[in-house]
């Protein structure tokens, strides 16, 4: 019924209804007839559900796009902020290593298919078959690379 506009759908039920009540249909056909016009005159209600539901579905969208953009926005100032700090100390705080090769329970700069995080590389918890630590945020880091030193 989506191509069919609303006043069309109104005459179909003046239609229906009226051949309901002709008496020469049988009494099986007009109760089919009945709840053909009843069904009907449901369609503005739905339609109406429809649209609400479809506002409702855009809004928790742009939601989620709004809490994504905050989310990569935070990961670009995080990456900002790891290169200042490397250019003012005139030294990189140092190479990308395997996640193999990260210390336990020593808090190091990640990185994995996210981004980058600073985190625990391992605290004990297994590496899975490709060498992926289980305890970054992620769970995904690849490579580790020691903090930098604290501000003097």
């Amino acid at each position: 019924m989506t191509d069919v506009k609303l006043e069309d759908a109104e005459r179909v039920v003046g239609v229906v209804e009226h051949f309901a009540n002709v008496a020469s249909i049988p009494a099986e056909m007009k109760e089919e007839l009945k709840l053909v016009a009843a069904l009907l005159r449901k369609i503005p209600e739905l339609e109406q559900n429809l649209k609400e539901q479809q506002q409702w579905a855009t809004s928790e969208i742009d939601g989620l796009k709004r809490q994504l953009r905050e989310h990569v926005e935070t990961r670009i100032e995080l990456h900002r902020k790891l290169t200042e700090a490397q250019g003012r100390s005139g030294e990189p705080t140092g190479e990308w290593r395997d996640i193999d090769e990260a210390p336990s329970n020593v808090k190091v700069i990640l990185y994995g298919p996210y981004g980058i995080e600073c985190g625990y590389a391992s605290h004990g918890w297994p590496r899975n078959s490709q060498g992926i630590s289980n305890m970054s945020y992620h769970g995904s880091a690849t490579h580790w690379m020691p903090l930098p030193e604290p501000p003097k």
